[in-house]
Formats: C-alpha cells, structure tokens, sequence
C-alpha cells in the first residue's frame, strides 16, 4: 500500500515559504502555515517569536535557511545566529530577556555625593547606594 501525501495547498492570500510552508499576515498577526494547518502564530512586531519560530521551521526542516532570506528579506547572520541559538540552549535562549535593565545607574552631581564636604552625607549616599544594590536580583 502506497503513503499518500499531503496535498501542497497553502491558504489563498499567504505567503509562500515553499510549497509545503507558508505565512500569512492579517492585521497585526502572522501565522505560519503547513499545508493548509496553522502551526505557528505572533505578533507582526514580535522579532523574538519570529526568530524563534523560523529557526524552529528550519531546524524542524520545514523549510530552508535560504527560503527564509527569500522570503523575509533578513540578513544571513541573523537566521545562522537563531538557528545556532536554537540548538545550544532551546526556545528559552529566545524568549527569556537579560538582566541588565533592573537598575538605572547614574551620576550624582557633586553637592549631592558631599554636601557641605561631610563624611557623614558621603556615607549616607553610600548606603542608599548599597540598599539598591542590594534589591538587585538576576
């Protein structure tokens, strides 16, 4: 008994990754198509998602790396980066956001660091200093 296949027909108005994938665009949601199933959705403007879902195509082998350059017109680098992403650490190396932006550093102007040229005023900046320091958790 011969395998039948799955018919190549992709939704009228995607589209064509190749003629097993393609992506369709409403309003500001794109979803990713594998013959006529929906398989993946995200935001128009979600970068994160899609290099999560294009390095999952490629890696699934759903697609090539070159039909997503093609396709998407994004730079060679970046869909190499995702993918090897994607390999090393999984889904969550894309979607978990860094540790940098907790707390806002700045400078203190001079007056405010020694008032009246106390020590007991630099050690009080210090200290408030440290509480924040202190809060900080990655």
């Amino acid at each position: 008994m011969k395998q039948q296949l799955i018919l190549p027909c992709i939704p009228m108005g995607a589209t064509e990754i190749n003629n097993r994938v393609g992506v369709f665009r409403e309003n500001d949601r794109c979803t990713y198509f594998l013959g006529s199933y929906p398989v993946f959705f995200h935001k128009a403007d979600d970068n994160r998602m899609f290099r999560v879902v294009t390095s999952q195509l490629i890696e699934s082998g759903g697609c090539r790396q070159v039909e997503i350059l093609r396709t998407f017109g994004v730079s060679k680098s970046s869909v190499i980066r995702s993918v090897k992403k994607l390999r090393q650490g999984g889904v969550s190396t894309h979607v978990l956001k860094r540790c940098t932006d907790k707390v806002k550093w700045y400078r203190p102007r001079f007056e405010l660091l020694f008032p009246n040229n106390c020590r007991k005023g630099f050690v009080r900046v210090l200290r408030r200093d440290l509480k924040l320091l202190k809060q900080v958790k990655c």
